[in-house]
């Protein structure tokens, strides 16, 4: 179970966290570093990259779009953690960078895709750079 007791406040609206005025959102809060798949959490799926975490299977075009930005899409069940969470937030998909915080979140996950901003490596052993 999420424990919120802990929860950093959330962080301001900006072009690093898309919070509609007068509507509570998940934008701005961490994504908690829940299990994914038996073995791993949250953190380690998405390494360092944008994630996609979302409630509903995304359709292939979706999904190449996130790859293409260098992004991860991770598949929250309904009754996994990442999925409750997602519900508390109103939301069925939620684009997180890469320090866990969401940067925006919402019910239409195609438009949520096509917010992600592209992400890529320099080269080898560089810092990721937003392109």
């Amino acid at each position: 179970m999420l424990d919120t007791a802990t929860e950093t406040p959330a962080v301001g609206r900006s072009d690093l966290a898309a919070r509609p005025p007068l509507r509570r959102t998940l934008a701005g809060r961490l994504c908690p570093n829940a299990p994914v798949d038996g073995d791993r959490r949250f953190d380690d799926v998405a390494a360092g990259r944008f994630a996609v975490v979302t409630a509903t299977e995304p359709s292939a075009p979706e999904r190449v779009h996130v790859e293409r930005r260098g992004g991860v899409v991770v598949v929250a069940p309904p009754d996994s953690e990442l999925g409750r969470w997602l519900r508390r937030g109103r939301s069925t998909a939620a684009v997180v960078r890469p320090d866990g915080t969401v940067l925006r979140a919402g019910r239409d996950l195609s438009a949520l895709c096509i917010a992600l901003p592209a992400f890529h490596a320099r080269r080898a052993g560089s810092v990721p750079a937003l392109v």
